[in-house]
């Protein structure tokens, strides 16, 4: 299972947000502040969850080469890294837009 955590500001309040994922089962869950947001079990390679905090839009997502899994945060179109791991933002994919 893997696990990542982000830590970063919106008006200059600090904000947490984890995700915990099962690649062989596909549970996923993503804890913000401590509350769960995003709990569900699907067997696809990638996905997005789209939240928003104080009108900003976030995103949190899983991507794969089909031999590893990468684990992204944007807030606000920017790249947040994770705590205690090096992801490219070169890895990252272009943000949703959302109407």
């Amino acid at each position: 299972m893997a696990k990542r955590t982000w830590e970063f500001s919106i008006s200059g309040k600090k904000h947490i947000a984890e995700i915990k994922h099962a690649y062989w089962t596909g549970k996923k869950r993503i804890w913000l502040d401590g509350k769960i947001i995003v709990e569900n079990r699907k067997l696809v390679a990638t996905s997005e969850s789209i939240f928003s905090i104080e009108n900003t839009l976030c995103e949190l997502g899983i991507t794969t080469n089909g031999f590893t899994y990468s684990y992204y945060l944007l807030v606000d179109g920017v790249y947040i890294p994770a705590i205690g791991k090096r992801t490219s933002p070169s890895k990252v994919p272009p943000p949703k837009v959302v109407a």
